[in-house]
């Protein structure tokens, strides 16, 4: 892989998920819409060692009395990882560094935004040459909700970062 030189200007692409029912036969196959994201941040940490993306879809302010489909998916990992196969947690602070997923709840009768970290993720990625293109080519998440529930999150990416 090329080393980058210069500074991150943007990143475009996207990100989508599915979040099949694997918990038995309940009559629906999947337990969330499915997930595509509006918008796709890329947020800098103090030595720019790591990107970490930050992706959401919907839109709405919650209160007590109003709900929303506000969604996030995260996830960060070390700049200058290659392709390959990665794991949550067991490679934590190796490549991939953190996984979660936010969704609106309902806690003591009022509505917000929470976020869920991962309990295990596998990132199977491809990286261009020249280090600007991550397409996952399989991103199986699990999270645990605020409730309990298990969520399994199938997802896929295609990012391209601008670096001039």
């Amino acid at each position: 892989m090329t080393t980058q030189a210069g500074e991150l200007q943007n990143i475009t692409g996207e990100v989508n998920a599915i979040f099949p029912n694997t918990a038995g036969p309940s009559g629906n196959p999947f337990l969330r819409a499915p997930y595509h994201s509006q918008r796709i941040q890329s947020i800098r940490f103090g030595t720019n060692e790591y990107i970490m993306i930050n992706s959401s879809s919907g839109s709405g302010s919650t209160s007590d009395v109003i709900t929303g489909d506000n969604r996030q998916l995260n996830f960060s990992f070390k700049q200058g990882i290659t392709s390959g196969t990665y794991k949550f947690p067991d490679g934590a602070g190796d490549h991939l560094m953190g996984v979660a997923y936010g969704e609106i709840v309902n806690l003591d009768g009022k509505h917000f935004l929470q976020s869920f970290t991962a309990t295990e993720a596998t990132l199977e990625l491809e990286v261009s040459n020249d280090g600007r293109h991550y397409k996952s080519k399989r991103f199986e998440i699990i999270v645990k909700t605020n409730k309990g529930v298990t969520l399994n999150i199938e997802t896929d990416f295609d990012l391209y970062l601008a670096i001039e």
